[in-house]
Parts: C-alpha cells; structure tokens; sequence
C-alpha cells in the first residue's frame, strides 16, 4: 500500500501532550450493624413495647434510607463513569456527510474520508483518503486538548515549532493566519525533495488547545483548508 518511510510521516502527530482525565468516584460506605438483642419481657407492659416497635420502625426506615442512598451513589457513579467512557472513545464522525464532532471540536471533513478508529489515544484522531490507485495518499490528523491551562503563547508556539521542525525538516516556515475566524498558527511543512506537501496549524486560546496536521502525497492541500474553514469549538 503505503511505503513504511512514508506512512509514518503521515501519522507523525507527537504534539498533543496527553490527557489524563482522572475520575474518581467517592462514596460514603458507613454502615452500622446493630445487634438485635431477644428480650424477654417479664412484666406486659405495652407501652413499653410499642415504644420498642417504634425503634425498631425507625431503624427500618433509616436502614432503608441508607441503602438507598448508596444505591443512588452506585447508580450515578456508573452513570458518570459510562458517560466518560463515551466521552473517551472518540470521534463522532458521519462518513455521509463529513460531520465530525471531538473533545468539543466541530468540523466538516472533506468528502472519502475515512476515519482510522485505531488511531487514537483519547485526545487525536486521524481521517484518511487514498485513491483506487494510491496516487494520491492523505492523511489529517485532529488532535485536541479541552482542559488546556497554557496562556503563554510564545511558549506553545515555541514548542510546536521545535517539534514539528524536528520532524519534518528545518525548510518548515510558520506564519499567522486566519480561518473560519479562529487565529491560527500555520507552519508550512512540505517536504524540500517534494515528495509531499504538507501543513501543521494550532489555535489555542487558554482553554482549548487544537491541533491539526496535514499531509499528502500526490495530491495538495486544499482539503486542508478546506477543513480548517469549517473548524468551530
């Protein structure tokens, strides 16, 4: 198919540091077990044992409502913990139409698509096309960080331009730009034989960090931009 020097510049996202999104659930396990005592009654008071019943009715209810209570906790725990499962499991994404959803990423894919389910590590996603005759060979990659706390900008950019230099090659140029009236960050990553073409893009803002790698082989980009145009969080 893919020549293996090839395919793993395709895949080479490395950037997005990984999320460990640690839930924990907390449930108050107190119980307590009261011995019940057999007491011989000696003398027929009744008033006494309707007091005793009483006790015993309470104990019921409170016994009860406990149980109930743990319950619920049991319940709304493996309620979250799917949820988050879910949540983990990646990408919403309709082959049909292009519409994609991640980590709270909208985004149109260019039609052919497909998306590589066993790409992902919880926080990227990776679509492919390829033609008949693998020609033309692309490969977009969508990584996203939602709970991104980095404000300092030219630390981020920084950092991504090392990495990304370091990967596809020095000739990598990088400029300011504008989609879908996000601010992006671009780096033109084409290879220098031109063996490829290519282009890396960030958008962070303090709370959301997006990154988006493109590569093509035989093709260009404009399913990149054409991508990038669509991209809303």
């Amino acid at each position: 198919m893919i020549k293996k020097g090839l395919l793993k510049k395709l895949v080479a996202l490395s950037m997005v540091g990984i999320m460990s999104l640690a839930f924990v659930g907390c449930g108050d396990d107190s119980s307590s077990d009261k011995d019940d005592k057999e007491i011989e009654a000696e003398e027929d008071d009744e008033d006494e044992e309707e007091e005793k019943e009483k006790e015993k009715e309470k104990e019921k209810e409170e016994k009860t409502e406990e149980e109930t209570e743990e319950e619920t906790e049991e319940e709304t725990e493996e309620e979250t913990e799917e949820d988050i499962e879910a949540d983990e499991e990646g990408v919403i994404f309709d082959e049909a139409t292009g519409d994609m959803s991640f980590n709270g990423v909208t985004a149109v894919v260019p039609a052919d698509y497909t998306c590589d389910d066993t790409s992902g590590t919880g926080d990227s996603v990776t679509f492919m096309y390829q033609t008949d005759d693998y020609s033309v060979v692309n490969a977009l990659v969508l990584g996203v960080d939602n709970q991104n706390i980095m404000t300092d900008m030219d630390t981020v950019i920084e950092t991504f331009d090392t990495q990304i230099k370091a990967i596809y090659g020095e000739q990598c140029t990088m400029s300011s730009t504008t989609y879908n009236g996000n601010d992006v960050t671009e780096w033109n990553i084409d290879d220098a034989a031109g063996t490829y073409q290519g282009r890396s893009a960030v958008i962070c803002d303090g709370d959301m960090l997006i990154y988006v790698e493109y590569v093509s082989i035989g093709g260009d980009v404009a399913d990149y931009e054409a991508f990038m145009e669509t991209i809303s969080y």
